[in-house]
Parts: C-alpha cells; structure tokens; sequence
C-alpha cells in the first residue's frame, strides 16, 4: 500500500471516529458500560478456557506445555517451546 493511501485510511478512520464520538455523545455513559461489559465477558471467556485447558491437560486430555503456545512471527507471546 502506497503512504499516500494510508494517510487517506487515517484521515478517514480518524473524521469516522470524531463523528462517532460526537453522534454517541448523548448516549456516553451507555456506551462505556456497553464497552466495559464486553471487555469483562472477553476477559471471562479467557479465563474460563485457561482454566478448561488447564484441566484437560492435567487430566491428561491434552499434551503438557503445548496448549498455550501462540507463535507471533519469531516470538513466542505465551507458552513454553
């Protein structure tokens, strides 16, 4: 992608996001519980397949050490090798 088309994408994402800002601005206090909520369920749902992955590999469902690997290009971001 040429600089000149993300530049483009920026002004655009950024005039989107004044706009939203601006039209939700009535709603604000509903949108940040709205946006707080769905951050606890995500964090929710994150725990709750820790701790399921955990079980399974202590039962011996799942290989040990190998269920929380995320390869991230040359960098391992959780996990053992």
């Amino acid at each position: 992608m040429r600089p000149d088309h993300v530049s483009i994408i920026e002004a655009a994402a950024f005039t989107l996001g004044c706009l939203t800002i601006h039209f939700l601005r009535p709603h604000a206090a509903k949108v940040t519980m709205a946006l707080g909520v769905a951050l606890m369920l995500l964090a929710g749902m994150v725990a709750v397949s820790f701790v399921a992955v955990e079980v399974a590999s202590a039962a011996g469902h799942a290989p040990a050490g190998t269920e929380l690997k995320i390869d991230w290009g040359d960098a391992t971001a959780i996990g053992y090798d």
